[in-house]
């Protein structure tokens, strides 16, 4: 998303907040702590920077990307 209009800021925004909820409840975390490990880990940039083509899967898709990235980035399963 390259834009930095206020109605494409409060999208990301919002498509954040989408992520880190379908991941804590997956991993039966706190969504402070998923937060907080999606800026640790990069996640939140690697959302920012592929927003157009993952807002458009559907919640098993965006768990995948966030997944695959974590996979690649920590050499690890993805907990929070």
């Amino acid at each position: 998303m390259d834009s930095k209009s206020p109605d494409s800021e409060l999208r990301l925004l919002e498509f954040f907040s989408f992520c880190v909820e379908m991941f804590a409840q997956r991993e039966q975390r706190s969504g402070v702590g998923v937060a907080d490990f999606f800026g640790e880990s990069g996640v939140f940039r690697f959302l920012r920077d592929g927003y157009e083509p993952i807002h458009t899967l559907g919640k098993d898709g965006i768990l995948g990307e966030i997944d695959d990235y974590l996979a690649l980035h920590s050499g690890k399963a993805a907990r929070a």
